[in-house]
């Protein structure tokens, strides 16, 4: 274990998913951070193999719970939390993954001081499932990268949750996860804390966070009862929401939509200006085409061709360099000259 470094905790939610839990595991056995331990909460899930585990974690030491009967992500996430003991707390859901400089990135941020949480870029890979092989295949990626707002966060959650780490002070003062809710805990969670402790943002990817694509999700999901839990969480802190919230959200967007129409502007004159360069690039080529005919035209005529022979006679008979070559140049540049006079 390295001197002085503070030690981490990463809570580790899973559930029948063994498969992917090795994968997360070894993504926590791949952080250059030491010490560091993982809180591996099993809610009620397969029995699961605790010395496969160990060696997939190595020199990172394993906190093994394992729930009776589940009991959901929320009273998973706040048993993973009583029984971390780290200065810095993490979280990793088992079908995701930390890059390896994730936690020491994260914790040269907070060791500095004037901050208690910190969160960084998540790389999001949508992906679907081919029913006809069981397989995952990924369909597309995009990056959540965008500074705290507070503001913005009381509307909608932007942070993944893989991508922050909490002192482990503000962590438990919070009084941990709202059980009451199935869905959007952790949107919940980062409200009540950010309200006491703004969040620093580093702009550096350094978590991947798995998602279904949009129509597997909603299949999965009724889409009304997940809006309904979005209104519960917004409702649960309406009173955070004042006008200047709303002011700022609407100028926040006004902004946006005027950069919006801005980069539009400029993406149309650049192009008017691409179409005119192809245009011009068109009449060059038919030019050159142009061209290209006329000469082979002269190459078919029986002028041309004497021509031609003529060259290749005088290229034989007065080679280039020669005596006789020279005396040939000579007398045509005398000649030419005669009738310049003329």
């Amino acid at each position: 274990m390295s001197k002085g470094k503070p030690p981490v905790s990463i809570v580790v939610r899973t559930k029948d998913r063994p498969k992917l839990l090795a994968r997360a595991l070894r993504s926590i056995a791949a952080q250059a951070h030491r010490p560091i331990e993982t809180v591996l909460v099993n809610d009620g899930g397969c029995d699961l193999n605790i010395g496969e585990l160990e060696g997939i974690l190595g020199d990172v030491s394993l906190r093994y719970v394992g729930l009776e009967k589940s009991s959901g992500r929320a009273h998973a996430a706040n048993v993973g939390i009583d029984h971390a003991k780290g200065k810095y707390i993490g979280f990793l859901d088992d079908d995701d993954e930390l890059f390896p400089a994730h936690v020491q990135t994260i914790v040269a941020v907070l060791e500095r001081g004037g901050n208690k949480v910190v969160y960084t870029d998540t790389e999001m890979v949508f992906q679907e499932l081919k029913p006809e092989t069981g397989e995952t295949v990924d369909i597309s990626k995009t990056v959540f990268s965008k500074d705290f707002s507070y503001d913005d966060l009381l509307i909608a959650n932007y942070i993944p949750f893989n991508s922050l780490l909490f002192d482990s002070a503000v962590l438990k003062a919070a009084g941990g996860i709202d059980e009451g809710f199935e869905l959007y805990e952790d949107w919940d969670l980062l409200i009540r804390i950010a309200k006491q402790h703004p969040f620093r943002h580093v702009a550096t990817i350094t978590t991947r966070y798995y998602q279904w694509d949009r129509a597997q999700q909603l299949n999965q999901r009724d889409a009304a009862h997940m809006r309904a839990v979005h209104v519960a969480v917004i409702n649960k802190h309406l009173a955070e929401i004042s006008a200047a919230t709303v002011f700022s959200l609407w100028r926040s967007s006004h902004d946006r939509d005027v950069l919006l129409a801005e980069k539009n502007r400029v993406i149309s004159r650049l192009e008017d200006a691409l179409r005119s360069k192809e245009e011009e690039l068109r009449s060059k080529v038919a030019a050159i085409s142009s061209l290209q005919d006329t000469l082979r035209s002269m190459e078919a005529t029986l002028g041309w061709q004497a021509l031609e022979r003529f060259r290749r006679s005088r290229e034989a008979l007065l080679p280039e360099g020669s005596t006789r070559r020279r005396l040939y140049d000579s007398g045509v540049r005398s000649i030419k000259g005669i009738f310049k006079k003329v």
